[in-house]
């Protein structure tokens, strides 16, 4: 897992010669192919087996963080009520910003590859939030959720496991919820790194990323 990675953290920092757009705060969307990710696999009668087995499972409470969790927002990596908006407000405005251009990427990713929803496969998968009108690889949530964990981590380095977790949850609420396949997280996560490699080479965001940091100490 480390080797993997340094390699996608090397990887994102080639890629950035490349001629840039005005169109992002932190990271160029064009500068992240979704080729640089490993494609999605094939869904089998093993694959669906599992996620209707998990959604049998669901809890309540299950439930509750799944509809919570529907939209990926900068507040759902909050510990705790103390992490408001209020209180760190640089912070959330970097993350915001972050967030609003791994979006882009995963927007563009996605269809790139073009897959299929695990409810639209097989009618006894159900969605159980709303049903979103893109495709399914890779999972946004978890992309971005774990940027901004990776994020989060570097204003609270004792936090960064915790972050880390939250992140993992928000991702695996989306199998739970029939939106997406286990793998598609896979490649959530592999296009958060890259992402988050090339969030270090950015003037702007070290710069936002400065300032933010003042707020944890």
């Amino acid at each position: 897992m480390k080797q993997k990675f340094l390699i996608l953290m090397l990887l994102a920092c080639f890629v950035l010669p490349a001629q840039a757009t005005d169109k992002f705060y932190y990271v160029d969307p064009a500068l992240i192919s979704p080729e640089f990710i490993a494609p999605p696999i094939p869904a089998t009668t093993a694959i669906i087996d599992d996620i209707i087995s998990r959604q049998n499972k669901v809890t309540d409470a299950d439930l509750d963080a799944i509809t919570f969790e529907a939209k990926m927002r900068s507040d759902m990596l909050a510990l705790n009520n103390s992490m408001s908006r209020k209180a760190y407000p640089h912070t959330y405005e970097l993350l915001d910003k972050a967030g609003e251009d791994c979006k882009t990427v995963v927007s563009n990713t996605k269809s790139f590859w073009n897959t299929d929803r695990p409810y639209t496969t097989d009618k006894r998968i159900k969605s159980l939030t709303y049903l979103p009108g893109n495709a399914a690889y890779p999972s946004g949530h978890t992309a971005c959720s774990r940027v901004m964990a990776e994020i989060l981590g570097q204003l609270a380095p004792s936090k960064r496991a915790a972050f880390r977790s939250r992140a993992a949850e928000i991702a695996e609420h989306r199998v739970m919820g029939g939106l997406h396949w286990p793998n598609d997280l896979v490649g959530g996560e592999q296009l958060a790194l890259l992402f988050f490699g090339a969030l270090q080479t950015s003037e702007n965001y070290q710069n936002d990323l400065a300032v933010a940091k003042k707020e944890w100490k």
